[in-house]
């Protein structure tokens, strides 16, 4: 037989007393609340790291833009930064405000400049064309419809409008419609479309050393453009100067009137300038003379 040693009074068969084990399982516990408050401590410390004073923007540089206003954007611009961190620059944000705010504005770029500055490079918004308001006042617009400024500049396309739009863009769709029609128009073409208006529903304009348009509803604005692009892009010079009116209110069908005729150039109707109060109902395209 094998002998067993006396076991000790008040120690289990384990060896370790009760009171061996609470010590231990005192000790993981202070071991993982220690873990626990460190991670906490290392969190804390990277976000303030990552947030805090030590990544706040301090310094905020415009670029591009020099007009009457420029204080103003140079506040609304500090202020958004105060929002970000070189981390996390408001680059959204600063996008957002800026062009809302500023019609000249049509784009930002942002960019860090470590170790707390932000560079703020503006584009302009381009004009697009020029409207002819009613009473001699004339006013450059932006593709998109924003209202530039005052004033007028040779080669861009003239809207014809009887009143000037009220804030910072054109309203009315008659003014849209012309807008995205020369929008839709290479730039050289555009550029020699004159008098855009709405006639009776229709919308009419002269081309610049060429006949009047006539390019019905405004509807279809895309195929009208890219027709007349093709017509001045192909056509005999010659016969453009000749012609009295070139007729896309049917893309698929224009006409081309007096090239080599003695026809009358035009019916004798006054044409509205593309305002709201031109008449809606009758939005039939002109007729096309032989």
């Amino acid at each position: 037989m094998i002998a067993r040693a006396p076991r000790t009074a008040g120690v289990p068969a384990g060896g370790r007393s009760p009171a061996v084990r609470r010590a231990e399982l005192e000790r993981r516990r202070r071991t993982t609340l220690l873990c626990a408050v460190a991670g906490t401590a290392v969190i804390a410390g990277a976000w303030w790291t990552l947030t805090g004073p030590p990544v706040a923007i301090s310094t905020v540089r415009v670029e591009g833009y020099r007009g009457p206003d420029r204080a103003r954007v140079n506040e609304v611009v500090a202020a958004v930064a105060a929002e970000g961190t070189m981390v996390r620059p408001p680059v959204q944000r600063m996008r957002e405000e800026l062009v809302a705010r500023f019609p000249q504005i049509a784009d930002v770029h942002v960019a860090r400049e470590w170790p707390r500055t932000v560079r703020v490079q503006v584009d302009l918004a381009r004009p697009g064309a020029v409207l002819e308001v009613r009473g001699g006042r004339s006013l450059l617009v932006s593709p998109a419809g924003r209202v530039l400024g005052e004033g007028a500049r040779r080669g861009l396309p003239t809207i014809d409008v009887p009143t000037a739009p009220r804030g910072d863009r054109v309203g009315g769709s008659a003014q849209r419609s012309a807008l995205a029609f020369l929008a839709a128009l290479e730039p050289s073409t555009a550029a020699r479309v004159k008098d855009l208006r709405l006639a009776r529903g229709a919308l009419r304009a002269r081309l610049a050393g060429g006949p009047e348009l006539r390019l019905g509803p405004p509807e279809r604005l895309a195929e009208k453009a890219l027709v007349l692009d093709a017509v001045v892009g192909n056509a005999d010079p010659a016969d453009l100067a000749r012609a009295t009116y070139l007729d896309l209110s049917v893309p698929e069908r224009p006409t081309m009137g007096g090239v080599g005729s003695t026809a009358a150039a035009d019916d004798g109707e006054d044409a509205a300038p593309a305002g709201d109060d031109a008449d809606p109902a009758d939005d039939g395209a002109p007729s096309s003379e032989p």
